[in-house]
């Protein structure tokens, strides 16, 4: 997958995983230049049911690449 950050292109590649109890895929990042910056970078889209509608929720896991130990946010 292609990607921008700040204005420049840029490469992800993915490992997608489906969790289909949770309604989610998750991109669990392989390597690419968002690499450079964190350890793990894996988005996680969830769709929730609410009401007759459903709700499509984002979230992202990542560990940093820090200078002194890493941050795991």
């Amino acid at each position: 997958m292609e990607s921008e950050r700040e204005g420049e292109s840029g490469v992800f590649k993915e490992k997608v995983e489906l969790d289909d109890a949770n309604r989610s895929v998750t991109l669990v990042g392989i390597e690419g230049d968002v690499m450079k910056d964190y350890k793990t970078f894996n988005p996680i889209y969830q769709v929730v049911p609410k009401g007759t509608a459903s709700l499509a929720k984002l979230s992202i896991e990542w560990e940093t690449q820090g200078v002194h130990g890493t941050r795991v946010k």
